[in-house]
């Protein structure tokens, strides 16, 4: 698919057709041109409402040939981006997750073969859920290769009970399990979720499964509340 911003330069329509019959031509002989990408973009963008996934197309500034190429084909790398800066107290408010958040997305869609969306200051654990559990939900039929999950904020760890924990913004620091499992995203159970996401790869590629890769950027002297303990996951599953 071809968006053209400002035409084509060219003394005659003769000359704009050979040109855009070229550039058509060298796009289906490098097998960039498939209807897979265009199908996700419509997943993407009904299922789970965010951004026209067309942001992230690769322009073309020449004066010749003005267009946006959008490259169609499935994606290979699929990131889900959390960054949390405007905690209330107890947490401390921080400066820089969402940057960090928003980078990732960024850094993610500037390449061809991935995605990725981003989730701003959560207040409640059940945003949290929903954004992860919503966009897997919405990918599973596309196949991706990786997914990745980027959380930028406060977490910890129960000292009793080995509980790690991503916190959104508008809770307390958690004290017991209970208050971990009703207030906080456990990390086990972003896990779980990963997990419920896994199917069979693709016939072509030589893993049968998906490849999960968390990247959690959680501050580790955030608080001094009674037995927390900075976030660090000795043995993920």
């Amino acid at each position: 698919e071809i968006v053209w911003k400002d035409g084509l330069s060219g003394s005659n329509d003769c000359e704009q057709l050979d040109r855009v019959q070229k550039l058509l031509h060298a796009l289906r002989a490098s097998h960039q041109t498939t209807e897979a990408f265009a199908h996700r973009n419509s997943i993407l963008t009904l299922t789970t409402k965010h951004e026209d996934p067309r942001e992230g197309a690769y322009s073309s500034q020449n004066d010749l040939y003005r267009f946006e190429v959008l490259y169609l084909e499935s994606p290979r790398v699929m990131g889900l981006c959390i960054g949390a800066n405007d905690y209330q107290h107890p947490w401390g408010p921080l400066q820089n997750a969402v940057r960090d958040a928003m980078e990732m997305r960024e850094r993610l869609r500037s390449i061809p073969t991935a995605w990725s969306n981003v989730l701003e200051n959560p207040q409640e654990r059940q945003q949290m859920v929903s954004f992860v559990r919503e966009n897997m939900r919405a990918l599973k039929s596309l196949h991706p290769i990786v997914i990745l999950v980027f959380f930028a904020g406060h977490g910890g760890r129960l000292h009793k009970g080995n509980s790690d924990f991503l916190s959104p913004c508008n809770t307390s620091i958690p004290s017991t399990e209970g208050d971990v499992q009703e207030y906080t995203l456990e990390v086990k159970k972003l896990f779980e979720f990963l997990k419920e996401f896994e199917v069979e790869g693709h016939s072509d590629e030589k893993t049968d499964r998906q490849i999960f890769l968390v990247v959690i950027d959680a501050c580790r002297n955030c608080c001094d509340a009674e037995g927390i303990k900075p976030l660090y996951i000795e043995d993920p599953p």
